[in-house]
């Protein structure tokens, strides 16, 4: 029994170390969901990850709950096998001195057996009801026999309770661990989804940035064509201004005069036509913009969650932070300190060898 009391505090010890590591993924599930809560714009939607990280926060509360349980039961256990071990204690402590004083009953009989303390002979040990022994050999046999049962009975309950502790111990590390590799497979999906997204929208920029300076080649050519109109319109305006004073009969409409008419008019309809094809551009050209514009503020949003999946998340996930309790100074120290770093132990590998 004291044997099964020292393997059932070992499990207890167990599962308290079990249930501290539980600390650990959900402080690195809390600081994921902190840094994700920064995402802006379009990518602030329930993804993939944020899913998968549900789910590994469901995974660990659930099994934490479980833990708490067997801690209690545990506790409950080892009261109940400390009092079973208690009264055997107490009844082979009690056997002993029974014995002890039968050999010296059946010592009594023995010749050149001297006593110096007899006890006082008194008739009324014998004949007073209260003197006498107040259970029968079928009593004592059946107490004695209760008392072992009841140890049996605790320690077979005990038993249960142990392999249910180391169960669920690696039934939780491969559950939460399962939930913990599915996160950062999300994770590195995002990554990548959001890397491709990211370098389409750079060389989408980079054609509109390409067509920006085009248009803006094209913009200057178009004001210098019309810079260039206005010259030859104002020497024409001149020419037919001065022939408005041509005298009397002079001012007549000859074929210079016409031809003046029509230089002005082919002047003025070609610059109407440049300035039509200018606004034009620049219409092209505020469009531009604005899609430039866009696309730099969606390459913000993207590097932002890049920064935050890439540099912030992932590197907390580098590594699982649960291991179970092997009883190595690293789970001695691992078991103070909830952020210290994982380790195999020697006596795990051994143990899966093993298996």
């Amino acid at each position: 029994m004291k044997l099964e009391v020292d393997q059932l505090t070992e499990s207890r010890r167990n599962i308290d170390h079990a249930l501290a590591q539980t600390e650990r993924p959900l402080r690195v599930y809390s600081k994921c969901k902190e840094n994700r809560e920064r995402r802006i714009g379009i990518d602030r939607v329930k993804d993939s990850v944020e899913k998968s990280l549900q789910q590994e926060h469901e995974s660990i509360i659930q099994h934490q709950d479980i833990m708490k349980e067997l801690v209690e039961q545990s506790s409950m256990q080892l009261d109940s096998n400390t009092a079973a071990l208690d009264l055997l204690s107490c009844d082979l402590t009690n056997k002993d001195e029974a014995i002890s004083i039968n050999r010296a009953t059946m010592a009594v009989n023995k010749p050149g057996k001297t006593f110096n303390k007899e006890p006082a002979y008194d008739k009324t040990m014998f004949t007073d009801a209260s003197n006498l022994p107040g259970r029968r050999t079928q009593q004592w046999a059946k107490m004695t026999q209760k008392n072992v049962q009841a140890s049996q009975y605790c320690r077979a309950e005990s038993q249960k309770l142990r392999g249910k502790i180391n169960s669920i111990c690696n039934q939780a590390v491969a559950e939460i661990k399962s939930a913990w590799t599915a996160t950062n497979t999300s994770l590195h999906a995002r990554i990548k989804e959001t890397e491709e997204t990211q370098k389409k929208l750079q060389q989408h920029l980079n054609k509109t940035l390409g067509e920006l300076r085009d248009q803006e080649k094209h913009i200057e050519q178009l004001r210098a064509a019309v810079r260039n109109k206005g010259q030859p319109l104002k020497i024409a305006q001149a020419r037919l201004a001065m022939r408005t004073k041509l005298p009397g009969d002079e001012a007549c409409l000859d074929l210079p005069h016409i031809m003046l008419l029509e230089e002005v008019g082919q002047i003025e309809e070609s610059i109407a036509t440049l300035t039509a094809t200018l606004e034009q551009a620049q219409s092209v050209h505020s469009d531009l913009l604005q899609v430039k514009q866009s696309l730099e503020h969606d390459i913000f949003i993207k590097t932002n969650s890049l920064v935050i999946d890439r540099s912030k998340c992932l590197p907390l996930r580098t590594e699982f932070p649960f291991h179970l309790w092997c009883g190595c100074k690293k789970c001695k120290t691992c078991r103070t300190s909830l952020y210290c770093r994982t380790h195999t132990c020697r006596q795990v590998k051994n143990s899966r060898e093993i298996k």
